[in-house]
């Protein structure tokens, strides 16, 4: 080592000295099972975290500071990865941290440079090496694995991990090259370092991507992405390596090829490929069990005929899904639909040791309607009909550990078939009463049937709200009407599993929070919501303990299909809305819209907003992502007209995005004398009813922009809600509505 080195790396030293003085450490777990944890956690966390923002690194400067974060972590939790905040994108990350930083009593400290971070931790990094590496975005190569072999390489040697693109700055300060990871193979890196890495856990995680290596670091894991590998082999040893039960986080190009090796091989998957921070937010302590503070189940008394529903929300085992956007996304969690009626959300009880703040924020975020259960598979995503049967026993204990320490008592599997003998070992858990089960395509396969274990019902899913494109069954299941319609016709009987039906909403179709209230409208009287909890007690209580493969019920081919509507208001959430007196709206700023009031659907592009462009505007935008089959508007802005005299014109100045074409609608929505809802779509402005879709949309483009006036005089005396609406008409990207300005006037000739 030069003297310019050692002096440098004597100060460092120093400085982290200084830092460690004034750290307050909290007790934590520091190994995967040990002391009853499954997972792995840091020896504690500083009382003082440096904090960096993504947009203040180029993506290899945030590789390097992941593997900082995760080598500073080995000892205790000190650096956090504020990313970007978005709905639809990063999320809630400075979220999180602020609510940790209070539960944790942290002090909270920004960095502004990832070279002046690592400078602070030098004295962290074994004798200032770094171990070389390139990825796909500096090689070219989406194959180029060494990423991961660097990750393995630095959590053993505790180097810091540098891409090629930026080798130069590097040396610059000072470091020096400690190993060269382009050099190995996953095979290689394994067999060098497997006698000395932690086989608790497992990172599987693919090489275009930053996060999570932080956490395979922080715990000396295995580092790999066996989907790229040329070694046909390496994952089938790395598996038989691992330990029993240990979980593999990360994920994969081939969901059920990659679960389906895990499980055979008692392996636990947890979905994390996106998940950051965790060696930091694992590092909390959390005292005993994480209480769902708000929801308290209540005893249904049945009623004869009434049939009654739990909606399950899907990939509840998703821990980067929650860790990211869920608790703000209107589309979930952030949903102004959530508390109007009972839910049951998946969550991953992995979270009590891996994100036990996030865990805890959620559950405080809830209503008295929202029950967790566990998500897909129980502690993990595992397919217990597959589960090696020598660990199933030691699976469903850790399960049942895992959800009392997080306060489910139900538990949710997922399978391609049903193994009702590998109940056995969840049924003699005493913190397991019961649950439900997803099987097969559209986790329906299994019709509804119960099984019963340790004199508990299992029931499996019966119907779901999943569309895909191209698939065969969409008129059954991608229409939310239609789903209602069938459960509107199933049996009431209580003392049958007939009187049940478990609805799984898929979250990346129309399973968002905005399709299930348009689901929970189109319901029948008849027809009660409970959640899984209320719904397992009362099959408990009145159904007879024994299992049901096939329901003696109406099949879904027995009944005939109902028409398709595309309602994005639901009329008695709205119909009480002030009356506006305005007449002339011209949108000059984002504050005052006239009482107009703005919408959106739960789609990535789906936006509502005031904006500067074509003399201010509302600007209403939305994708249905290449979903040729929905009809419903991707955003709108609607308000309440009490129509009178003079009101006999409806005037709206609308112009299409640039190079793009849209399905933009003008719908009166309103209750005749006899108190029934009537829609009326607007369209003698547009050229009369031929111009417009079945659906009533027009399609405007930049040879059609500009004045449209319509005829409302038929409206006098109502009370009206106007909607202006748009939809993708899925012929490309840039699918805009502006809304320049509306005016309601009297004919010609009147005063």
């Amino acid at each position: 080592m030069t003297k310019k080195r050692f002096l440098l790396a004597a100060l460092f030293s120093v400085m982290l000295a200084a830092i460690a003085a004034a750290a307050v450490l909290f007790s934590a777990c520091a190994g995967g099972g040990d002391g009853g944890h499954v997972f792995f956690k840091p020896a504690g966390v500083s009382s003082k975290v440096y904090v960096i923002k993504e947009d203040k690194m180029s993506r290899a400067e945030r590789e390097m500071v992941v593997s900082l974060q995760g080598i500073v972590a080995q000892k205790r939790a000190m650096i956090f990865i504020e990313d970007l905040d978005s709905p639809n994108e990063n999320g809630n990350s400075k979220l999180w941290l602020d609510d940790f930083a209070e539960k944790q009593n942290v002090e909270i400290v920004y960095v502004n440079n990832a070279w002046k971070l690592l400078s602070m931790f030098a004295g962290e990094i074994t004798d200032m090496k770094y171990v070389l590496y390139s990825s796909p975005y500096s090689s070219g190569e989406m194959y180029d694995l060494s990423i991961n072999h660097a990750a393995t390489i630095a959590a053993v040697e505790r180097y810091v991990m540098v891409d090629t693109s930026i080798e130069l700055l590097a040396k610059s300060r000072g470091f020096v090259l400690g190993a060269d990871a382009r050099e190995y193979t996953t095979r290689t890196v394994f067999e060098k370092y497997k006698d000395v890495l932690n086989k608790s856990y497992l990172v599987h995680q693919s090489p275009d991507r930053s996060e999570l290596r932080d956490y395979a670091i922080a715990g000396k894991a295995l580092c790999y992405y066996s989907d790229y590998d040329t070694d046909l082999s390496i994952n089938q040893d790395v598996l038989s390596w691992a330990d029993d039960n240990a979980p593999v986080f990360g994920w994969t190009t081939s969901e059920t090829n990659f679960v389906a090796a895990n499980t055979l091989r008692s392996k636990i998957t947890v979905p994390a490929d996106w998940s950051t921070n965790l060696s930091f937010f694992s590092a909390a302590q959390s005292a005993g069990t994480i209480e769902q503070e708000h929801y308290e189940q209540q005893k249904v008394t049945p009623e004869a005929g009434k049939h009654y529903v739990a909606i399950v929300m899907s990939d509840g085992d998703n821990v980067q899904w929650i860790q990211r956007n869920f608790i703000t996304n209107r589309s979930f969690f952030g949903s102004p639909y959530r508390g109007d009626f009972k839910m049951t959300w998946g969550i991953s009880p992995t979270l009590s040791d891996i994100a036990p703040t996030i865990m805890q924020k959620v559950y405080s975020e809830a209503t008295g309607k929202d029950q967790f259960i566990t998500g897909p598979g129980g502690l993990g995503y595992v397919n217990i009909s597959d589960y090696n049967e020598e660990q199933l026993s030691k699976y469903a204990s850790l399960t049942a550990e895992y959800m009392k320490r997080g306060d489910l008592e139900y538990v949710n599997f997922i399978d391609s078939y049903v193994n009702e003998s590998a109940l056995a070992a969840f049924g003699e858990q005493a913190q397991i009463k019961g649950g439900i089960w997803s099987v097969g395509n559209k986790y329906i396969e299994g019709e509804g049937g119960v099984y019963w274990a340790g004199d508990k019902p299992f029931i499996t899913a019966r119907e779901t709200l999943w569309r895909a494109n191209g698939s065969a069954d969409n008129d059954y299941y991608g229409y939310t009407e239609r789903v209602a319609q069938r459960i509107n016709e199933y049996k009431c009987d209580y003392t049958s599993i007939e009187g049940y039906t478990v609805v799984i909403a898929h979250a990346w179709s129309i399973g968002t929070m905005d399709y299930i209230a348009r689901f929970v409208n189109k319901l029948d009287s008849h027809v009660e919501l409970v959640t899984v909890g209320e719904m397992i007690q009362m099959v408990t209580d009145n159904v007879r303990h024994k299992d049901v493969y096939a329901l003696d019920d109406v099949k879904k081919e027995e009944i005939e299909l109902c028409g398709i509507d595309s309602d994005q208001l639901i009329w008695k959430d709205v119909k009480d809305k002030q009356a506006t007196e305005t007449r002339t709206f011209n949108f000059n700023n984002l504050v005052d819209f006239g009482g107009f009031e703005t919408g959106h659907g739960s789609n990535e592009y789906d936006a509502a907003a005031w904006v500067a462009e074509h003399n201010n505007s509302i600007k209403l935008d939305g994708s249905d992502m290449g979903d040729g089959l929905d009809p419903m508007p991707n955003s709108w802005m609607y308000n309440m007209f009490e129509f009178g005299e003079g009101d006999d014109l409806f005037t709206i100045n609308m112009y299409a995005g640039d190079k793009a074409d849209t399905n933009v609608r003008i719908r009166a929505l309103y209750e005749d004398e006899s108190g029934n809802l009537v829609r009326l779509n607007l369209a003698d402005g547009f050229g009369g009813e031929s111009r417009l879709d079945e659906y009533g949309y027009f399609l405007l483009t930049q040879g059609n922009n500009g004045e449209f006036t319509f005829d409302i005089s038929a409206l006098k005396g109502k009370r009206v809600i106007i909607s202006i609406e748009q939809d993708d008409n899925g012929e490309g990207s840039g699918e805009l509505v502006y809304v320049d300005y509306i005016k309601i006037t009297a004919a010609q000739g009147e005063e």
